[in-house]
């Protein structure tokens, strides 16, 4: 039966991506359509759910994270909680550049491996991640969720962890490798050793090759544990009857007087130990470089040191030492220890660096902010036929993205008897000037060290409480996983790019172009954001129909929706359900004008015909 061209195909479908990926779905139509030529597509109407997103670039990703009141000026009561603290220098902090979602579309968790939402592109998980990636003072996590579905709250916490071998690497230079030897843990028995043995006619020099925690305090850890003792640095030298001692020494150095070697030669200045440069497997007149050192000296006496730390790591004369009473000749163990320990002295908050022999206290370093701008390592010689046992706590030992696995806030693991310190934290997002004041229990007034640093603070993704603020303060007494502290959103400066919307499997011819390549687009509609404020409906007020471009009939059982960028690629800005309202319908005045064309060209057909046999008649008639 011929069709009439009267006969028109007018159907208005409301597709919905319930269930799908609203950016990318496709949906069954309730019947088989016939679609014939002259037929055209229009969006009509749509409605659609914005993800909220923000692009992190050198222009907006830097802040400054406060520990305690650092260099500045009190300007509050001093007390019992209340105390001051000012040995731990500011960090500056960058976020990772990219498109990060600002809004929660899932029960969003940070800083938990094991939670929902863990490893998803929105902006709690970088401020969570930038912290405990860059944060010097990874003994303390950090954690965090969304309270609300444009709201997040961050506390930090002591991370979980176990003193052990530690992960030592050689750092020699002869031929020889180092000798190391893992002793594995005993479950309820004994934790697990590295036992470092001298090699042939060399020695065995060692460093860790990941940091030991600066700050830190042997509270953090539960008293009394076998399998896991509260042990920061500890070397048994064992009962032998040739020691036969040529160098035995270890500490603690900057990670500057190990990695320096990595550009350039051998460094006396610079390195941990000192030896002859031109005969460096020569130990006979080594000296111990490390900065906080031990070592057993050519008497046998076992003696503490304190070097200063020069521009860049550099080791500097000793500035303070404990020569023990100790001698170490074989004839009995020997277990040498260095122990740090925060505490709380006179309203102000302290930390020291305890030296140790046998469990009894040789005397204390106290340690300034200078040894807090440094990341550092563990290090040993052992030129001897001693056997050196060594267990201790290196960042390999701590357990991160483990929130739920918290040892407690940062003022008091739950380890310790009291309060252990009183640092709190402060995010400063923005410039600070000289003379103001930051509420950090006890305040501080901004110094020109703290100002010159925040210059460079441009992080207003995120909003202070308070709109004379341009810092959050985290009360690390209270918050924990249980009591975040909030942390607000500028929901105003988001990024809301251009979209299309188009329909894969229909025979539709546009175009793509640019100044670098132009490819085809099946797109039937377009939405410009040139103001910022993107609406999250559609209602065009010129509707314009895209034909179809195919010259049989087709039959269509469904339609797959594509939501696309400026480059074509599919779109990961819609959350939720999208619906759009798609109008097809059959162009009665193309039809018509198409079907008058076919009749003209049958005319002339036919007329081309006549004219023909008219021709050859005349032309029979003359020959």
């Amino acid at each position: 039966m011929s069709r009439n061209y009267s006969d028109n195909y007018n159907k208005e479908f409301v597709v919905s991506s319930q269930g799908q990926n609203p950016n990318q779905f496709q949906v069954k139509l309730p019947h088989n359509c016939v679609i014939t030529p002259n037929t055209e597509i229009a969006l009509t109407k749509g409605r659609f759910h914005l993800v909220d997103r923000k692009t992190i670039d050198n222009t907006n990703n830097t802040f400054v994270l406060l520990w305690g009141q650092y260099n500045m000026d009190i300007t509050s009561t001093v007390g019992p909680g209340t105390e001051e603290s000012k040995y731990l220098p500011p960090e500056v902090i960058q976020l990772k550049p990219g498109t990060w979602d600002l809004k929660d579309t899932g029960n969003f968790t940070a800083g938990l491996s094991t939670g929902l939402g863990f490893g998803n592109p929105n902006i709690l998980n970088n401020l969570v991640d930038s912290l405990n990636e860059q944060s010097r003072y990874f003994c303390w996590q950090w954690g965090g969720e969304y309270t609300t579905n444009d709201e997040i709250a961050i506390f930090p916490y002591w991370a979980n962890h176990s003193s052990g071998a530690c992960d030592w690497i050689n750092a020699s230079f002869s031929e020889e490798s180092v000798a190391l030897t893992v002793t594995a843990a005993v479950p309820a028995t004994s934790p697990e050793t590295i036992t470092i043995s001298d090699v042939g006619d060399g020695a065995s020099l060692a460093v860790t090759n990941s940091r030991a925690p600066f700050p830190y305090t042997m509270e953090a850890l539960p008293n009394g544990n076998v399998v896991n003792p509260r042990e920061l640095h500890k070397f048994t030298l064992p009962v032998t009857a040739l020691p036969n001692v040529q160098k035995i020494f270890g500490g603690f150095i900057t990670e500057q007087q190990i990695t320096y070697r990595q550009n350039e030669s051998y460094n006396s200045s610079k390195d941990w130990i000192g030896l002859d440069p031109d005969n460096l497997t020569d130990l006979n007149n080594a000296t111990n470089n490390c900065i906080f050192g031990w070592e057993v000296r050519d008497d046998g006496l076992i003696g503490f040191f304190r070097r200063e730390i020069l521009e860049g790591g550099k080791p500097g004369d000793k500035i303070e030492e404990f020569i023990t009473a100790t001698v170490y000749d074989g004839s009995a163990e020997q277990r040498i220890g260095l122990r740090m320990i925060m505490s709380l002295n006179a309203n102000v908050s302290e930390i020291k660096l305890g030296c140790s022999i046998n469990g009894v206290s040789a005397g204390n370093f106290t340690l300034d902010a200078e040894v807090f701008k440094y990341s550092w390592r563990h290090a040993v010689c052992n030129a001897s036929d001693v056997d050196l046992e060594f267990i201790g706590i290196c960042e390999s030992a701590f357990i991160k993205n483990r929130s739920d696995q918290s040892l407690g806030p940062i003022p008091q693991p739950t380890a310790a008897p009291g309060k252990e310190n009183n640092i709190r934290v402060a995010l400063v997002f923005a410039p600070m000037p000289v003379d103001s004041q930051i509420v950090i229990f006890p305040d501080v007034r901004v110094n020109q060290e703290f100002s010159s640093l925040t210059k460079q603070t441009n992080a207003l993704t995120f909003l202070p409480p308070d709109a004379n603020r341009v810092y959050n303060y985290i009360n690390t007494v209270t918050a924990d996983q249980a009591n975040p502290d909030e942390i607000n959103l500028n929901l105003n400066d988001v990024d809301h790019p251009d979209f299309h919307v188009c329909i894969e499997n229909l025979p539709i011819e546009n175009a793509l172009c640019n100044g670098s390549f132009g490819q085809a687009q099946k797109r039937i509609y377009s939405q410009y954001n040139e103001s910022g404020d993107l609406s999250e409906t559609i209602e065009p007020f010129n509707l314009y129909y895209h034909k179809l471009a195919h010259k049989q009939p087709f039959v269509l059982d469904t339609l797959k929706i594509r939501i696309t960028d400026n480059e074509n690629r599919t779109s990961a800005e819609f959350a939720g359900t999208t619906i759009l309202n798609i109008h097809i319908r059959s162009n009665p005045h193309r039809t018509y004008q198409s079907l008058i064309g076919t009749i003209n060209d049958l005319a002339q057909r036919l007329d081309t015909i006549d004219n023909t046999e008219q021709i050859q008649q005349i032309s029979n008639a003359v020959f």
